[in-house]
């Protein structure tokens, strides 16, 4: 049938009215809301079935005391007698449907399904529109009259509402699905004790867990949204590379050295947001206790931690009061009492 310019416009406020926002949490008020601005209905009700074809519930009634329990029981016990449950739930079929396109009302008041459901709510009107979500979900909604028998007009004009209707329930799964699987990144990187922090093409950077605060504190001393000059440079290095059309591997990871740690940051690029990602993760000076069993003595295992942080024979001279020739001897110790040749290999025996 032909709708009119202001059929045309009250579907364009319903629309309006679903995608107000997209929280989950608002989905029940903004789907009701949407549904009764463009056709009239006494009782308002979503109901799910899954893949096979079985009766999951209500997911919600408008108004919401309109049906008790019990009678939730026996719709749940007689659905398979709605007169259109084989094309919306077997078929899948979105276009709505009244009982009277399938039962003259005489008939249908002889049904069960009448005489133990709707007639126990004042109903003897209906008009049915399927939404299939997914291939798991397939969600009815229903509109409920007294007398009153929905129209072409109506059919026609809520067909045009219900593919937004889809949407609607798809993005709200979507969103769920991301919150929950935030949520769980978020803990596996609190578990594992690893930083996140993502830097956007304006260069201002985004912390995105409690972890990567606490280490950009540490290490860089600030909480600002502009990046410390070393990794600046850092980025803008590399980000070119990135941005190129070859394949370029992760570059070597930066790493900063304070108060006997040392702060390992890995660098990523995320090319559909065009936003650069930095795996933080922090490494502990190695405790005297790290070489039990190594055969070291407290000078030698004092010289293979500073050895596994980078410093060479005159620093760590310096910084154990000791002759660069002394350190020397220690090393060659190290080496013979580890079976190693080079200093990476010996620091790689820390923690085994």
């Amino acid at each position: 049938m032909r709708l009119s310019h202001h059929d045309l416009q009250s579907v364009l406020g319903a629309v309006g009215i679903l995608t107000a926002d997209s929280e989950p949490a608002t989905l029940p008020e903004r789907t009701n809301d949407s549904v009764k601005s463009l056709v009239s209905t006494d009782i308002l009700s979503f109901e799910g079935f899954g893949t096979d074809n079985d009766y999951q519930g209500p997911l919600w009634y408008t108004p919401a005391e309109s049906v008790s329990n019990d009678l939730l029981q026996v719709m749940a016990d007689l659905v398979h007698e709605q007169p259109f449950y084989d094309d919306l739930v077997g078929r899948r079929t979105r276009a709505a449907a009244r009982i009277s396109d399938y039962l003259t009302i005489s008939k249908y008041k002889k049904t069960a399904l009448y005489n133990e459901f709707f007639r126990k709510i004042d109903t003897d009107r209906q008009m049915v529109a399927g939404l299939p979500v997914n291939s798991d979900l397939m969600i009815s909604v229903s509109l409920c009259r007294l007398q009153k028998d929905f129209t072409d007009r109506d059919c026609g004009i809520f067909d045009l509402l219900t593919p937004h209707l889809v949407s609607a329930f798809r993005n709200a799964q979507f969103i769920n699905r991301l919150k929950f699987e935030t949520e769980q990144m978020e803990v596996a990187l609190e578990a594992t004790k690893f930083g996140i922090v993502t830097v956007d093409k304006d260069f201002c950077t985004h912390i995105e867990s409690p972890t990567a605060v606490a280490l950009f504190q540490k290490y860089f001393r600030s909480k600002s949204d502009s990046l410390p000059d070393g990794l600046n440079r850092y980025i803008r290095y590399h980000l070119p590379k990135f941005l190129g059309n070859e394949f370029y591997l992760p570059p070597i990871p930066l790493e900063i050295s304070y108060q006997n740690a040392k702060l390992i940051i890995r660098l990523s690029f995320h090319s559909l947001t065009k936003t650069t990602v930095l795996l933080l993760e922090e490494i502990p000076a190695p405790l005297i206790s790290d070489f039990v069993g190594m055969r070291l003595t407290r000078r030698e295992a004092s010289v293979l931690s500073w050895i596994s942080h980078g410093k060479i024979d005159g620093e760590i001279g310096l910084l154990l009061a000791i002759s660069v020739r002394t350190v020397q001897k220690h090393v060659e110790h190290i080496f013979d009492k580890l079976g190693v040749e080079t200093r990476t290999a010996a620091a790689n025996f820390i923690g085994r």
